[in-house]
């Protein structure tokens, strides 16, 4: 894979990290509404990624390539890795659950 192809899967991951940061907008707005304390946990992780993986999307603007198949997996594995870690992140970073970064990656995971 050579480094324009790089880019290609970099920008789109960025993208979809960016996307996803997006999913943490509910369950802030629910927080805020009960006036729970995981709405600090949530705003941390929604900016982190928002801002991660929309500077990945913006720096890596698309190339003209074109997407092959393999390009297409490979996108595919790592966006279920960025996934996974993504939604472990809230629960690992959250005191009161006290959980480490293994347990909070399954319950992640698992939903």
């Amino acid at each position: 894979m050579n480094t324009s192809h790089v880019r290609v899967v970099t920008h789109m991951c960025g993208f979809l990290v960016w996307l996803y940061s997006l999913s943490m907008l509910p369950p802030m707005v629910v927080a805020l509404f009960y006036k729970e304390k995981s709405l600090f946990v949530f705003f941390i992780t929604f900016v982190i990624f928002f801002c991660i993986g929309g500077g990945a999307w913006y720096t890596t603007k698309k190339s003209g390539i074109q997407l092959r198949t393999r390009d297409g997996f490979i996108i595919i594995v790592m966006f279920w890795i960025l996934f996974s870690v993504i939604s472990a992140f809230p629960l690992w970073i959250d005191s009161e659950l006290n959980l480490t970064f293994i347990d909070a990656l399954f319950e992640g995971v698992s939903g």
